[in-house]
C-alpha cells in the first residue's frame, strides 16, 4: 500500500511487481468512503472524473506489466494528489479497524488464521498441490469417508461452473491432473464427469493459473479435445479471461475468490454443529490458503481485501 501511495502521489516511472496487488474493490471502497456522508472531518473535493482516469492508468498499466511513466490526460494537481493520500490513508485505517474487530470476534475464522495449509512446506502457489487438494474435496466421499464432507464441497462450487440444478446430479466422479492422450502437455487440471437424475450425462474442465502463464494454444486445444456439451472452466487469481482460446464463449471465468467465498460460506453451515466433518481444519487451512497466498489477503498483506471478503459474507447473511 505504501508503494502505491508513494506511485500515486510521484506518477513516475515505476516498476510493477507482484508485490503490489490492488484488487478492484479497493477503487469502490474508496470511492465510497470519499463520498460518504461521514467525512465531514475530511473535507475532499477530487471529482469523480479523476477517480475514473486514476481506475484506468492502473489498470492499463498493471495489466501491461508496464513501468513506464503513468500519463494523466490532465495532470492532477498537488492539492488533489494529497487530498487522494489522505483519502487512501483513511481507507486502510478504517479497514485494518474493521478486520481487527472481526478477529477479535472470530480468531479461529479462516480469514484470519496465522499460516496456511501449504506455507510449512513451501507450496504456497503450487498450482498442483490446490488443484488436487480440491479435487479431493469435491469427490463424493459417502461409503469410504475420507473429508467427510460427502458431495457438500461439489454442491457449494458446482454453480460456479455448471448452470444446472446441483440437485439434478445423480452421480460423478472427480479426476486430477487427468490426461486424455499420452502427451502431458493436453492434461486437464481438474475434470469432472458425472450423469443427471434425466439419463443425461455432463461433463465439467477446470483448468486453474496462479502465476504460470497459460501454454502454446493450450485452451485451443482443450477446445478441441472436449465435446461442445462440455463446460469449461478458466479459473485464475483476477478471474481473466484466457488469452489462446478460440472461442472465448465456451469459457466461464471465476477467480480463485470465488472458490474461497462459496467455501467460506460452507464452512458456516457447520459453526453450530458439536461434531464437525474430519476433513474440516483441513478445508479451513486450505480455504485460508486461496486467500492468503493466491489472494495476497492475509492480515498483514492486504486489509481492503479482507473487507472486500468480509462485507460479501455478511452480505450473505442478510440476504438469507
Amino acid at each position: 500500500m505504501i508503494e502505491y501511495i508513494d506511485y500515486m502521489q510521484k506518477h513516475v516511472e515505476v516498476k510493477l511487481t507482484e508485490k503490489i496487488k490492488i484488487p478492484d474493490n479497493f477503487w469502490q471502497e474508496l470511492e465510497s468512503v470519499y463520498f460518504s456522508e461521514k467525512q465531514d472531518d475530511l473535507p475532499l473535493t477530487i471529482k469523480k472524473e479523476f477517480w475514473e482516469e486514476l481506475y484506468k492508468i492502473y489498470t492499463d498499466e498493471s495489466r501491461s506489466g508496464s513501468s513506464a511513466k503513468a500519463e494523466f490526460i490532465k495532470e492532477p494537481t498537488d492539492e488533489e494528489l494529497s487530498e487522494l493520500q489522505k483519502a487512501i490513508e483513511y481507507v486502510v485505517k478504517v479497514s485494518k479497524e474493521t478486520v481487527e474487530k472481526e478477529k477479535t470476534e472470530n480468531p479461529n475464522h479462516p480469514l484470519f488464521l496465522p499460516f496456511s495449509l501449504f506455507e510449512p512446506m513451501g507450496r504456497e502457489e503450487s498450482e498442483v498441490h490446490y488443484t488436487k487438494t480440491l479435487a479431493w474435496f469435491m469427490e463424493n466421499d459417502q461409503g469410504s469417508p475420507k473429508h467427510g464432507f460427502g458431495s457438500g464441497v461439489l454442491n457449494c462450487l458446482f454453480p460456479l461452473f455448471h448452470d444446472a440444478d446441483i440437485n439434478l446430479i445423480k452421480n460423478y466422479q472427480v479426476e486430477a491432473e487427468k490426461c486424455e492422450e499420452e502427451e502431458r502437455k493436453n492434461r486437464f487440471d481438474i475434470k469432472i464427469n458425472g450423469t443427471f437424475e434425466t439419463g443425461k450425462e455432463f461433463s465439467v474442465v477446470i483448468e486453474a493459473k496462479i502465476n504460470a502463464e497459460e501454454g502454446e494454444d493450450q485452451l485451443k486445444r482443450y477446445e478441441e479435445l472436449c465435446s461442445l456439451s462440455t463446460k469449461l472452466v478458466f479459473l485464475t487469481p483476477d478471474g481473466r479471461e484466457p488469452k489462446t482460446t478460440k472461442n472465448k464463449n465456451r469459457w466461464k471465468f471465476i477467480s480463485w475468490q470465488q472458490i474461497a467465498i462459496n467455501l467460506l460460506r460452507f464452512m458456516e453451515s457447520f459453526k453450530d454443529k458439536a461434531e464437525k466433518p474430519e476433513g474440516f481444519h483441513f478445508l479451513k487451512y486450505f480455504t485460508a490458503a486461496i486467500i492468503r497466498e493466491i489472494d495476497g489477503a492475509g492480515m498483514d498483506d492486504n486489509p481492503i481485501n479482507l473487507i472486500s471478503y468480509i462485507n460479501k459474507l455478511k452480505k450473505e447473511r442478510t440476504n438469507d
